[in-house]
């Protein structure tokens, strides 16, 4: 089960109740917002953003890492990274 809370400033999502993770947002429109990259979490487990998983390129800290659209009452992602 997973909780998405979007506020002003940040971006928190919610994992089965056990992980937050809270990631800071620049509002591009009042339908459009990019979601930063960060590190801040509270959870009960490590949640792997500190691994590349040998990908070429991975999301750099404070940076841009996708952009969500809402539409007709639907949220839609475009990720930067593709893999």
């Amino acid at each position: 089960m997973v909780t998405l809370n979007i506020g002003e400033t940040s971006l928190a999502f919610e994992y089965h109740g056990q992980c937050v993770y809270f990631y800071p947002v620049k509002k591009i429109s009042n339908t459009e917002f990019e979601m930063i990259w960060a590190r801040d979490v509270d959870c009960k487990f490590d949640n792997g953003t500190k691994e590349t998983f040998r990908l070429i390129a991975v999301p750099k800290l404070e940076k841009p890492f996708a952009k969500f659209t809402i539409k007709n009452g639907v949220l839609y992602a475009e990720y930067y990274y593709a893999e």
